[in-house]
Formats: C-alpha cells, sequence, structure tokens
C-alpha cells in the first residue's frame, strides 16, 4: 500500500523557482515569417510574443523588464530568446542587438541568446550581425527541423 510506505516528500526536491513555459520574441516586419515562427514555437511549447521591428521590439521588451521585479531583472532576461530580422523600417536587427548590448553592459538588462534570422545575406552583413550580438543565423526560408535544432541546442 502506498499510503504506508515512509517516502521522503517530493517537494524537498523541487525548484524553488517559478515554472513557466520558455518566451521567444520574434521580432520581423513581414507577417507571414512572424506566423510561422509564432506556429514553430508553439509546436516546441514555447510562449511566442512578436514586434514588427527594432523599435517596437525594443518597447516590448522594456515593458516586459518593467514588469519583472528588480530581483528578476537581476537573475533571468525578459525573454529566453529573442529571434531578429536583419532587414526592417526604422531599426534593424543587428541595431536591435547593439542596443541591447549597451543595455547589457549598463547592468540594465540580463541579454538573452539572440538570433539573427535572414535570407539573402552577404558573408559582410553575417559577419556584422554576429558582431552586434547575434549567436547564431537562422536563413529564411527556414524548416521546424532547422528552428527546432537551433533552439533545443540554446534553450
Amino acid at each position: 500500500d502506498l499510503d504506508t510506505l515512509n517516502l521522503p516528500s517530493s517537494r524537498h526536491h523541487t525548484a524553488k523557482r517559478e515554472i513557466r513555459p520558455s518566451s521567444v520574441l520574434i521580432v520581423d516586419d513581414e507577417p507571414v515569417n512572424r506566423f510561422i515562427l509564432k506556429t514553430f514555437c508553439e509546436k516546441l511549447n514555447l510562449s511566442a510574443f512578436y514586434a514588427f521591428d527594432g523599435v517596437e521590439g525594443l518597447e516590448i521588451i522594456k515593458k516586459e523588464l518593467n514588469q519583472l521585479s528588480e530581483e528578476d531583472r537581476k537573475q533571468r532576461p525578459p525573454f529566453d530568446l529573442i529571434i531578429l530580422d536583419y532587414q526592417m523600417p526604422q531599426m534593424t536587427g543587428p541595431e536591435l542587438a547593439l542596443k541591447l548590448n549597451e543595455l547589457h553592459k549598463k547592468g540594465d538588462i540580463i541579454l538573452p541568446p539572440l538570433i539573427g534570422y535572414t535570407a539573402f545575406i552577404s558573408k559582410t552583413e553575417l559577419d556584422y550581425f554576429l558582431e552586434c550580438g547575434a549567436i547564431d543565423i537562422l536563413e529564411k526560408p527556414t524548416t521546424f527541423e532547422k528552428f527546432k535544432a537551433m533552439v533545443q541546442e540554446i534553450l
């Protein structure tokens, strides 16, 4: 009878931090690309959020930071992963990556992994994206398998 066994309580072995699904911010000006990545995220049980360009992406990141407690802000990023299109109106992916790195250097943000998401990019542009802070590049168009492999490696 399981009720009479003297087993240790599982509550002593659980982590004390809040368990939440990983969150991904998709920053891309093309609705089709946002939809595809959002669908891929949902298949992996990730919470997906999206922004039209770098300006809106930065606003969403700051809004998310403002919702975190001071302690949480020092312990975790506002999103677990940010996917950035290269070419967008107002602020490009590399420009947003540079802004996020500036915030990180000032201690205002824990920097999440940044993935560049782009097509038709030259070697010079690819290198620049990586210099700005992207840890990897996902080429458009992509497949669910490629997306899954990259995300699972990072998260």
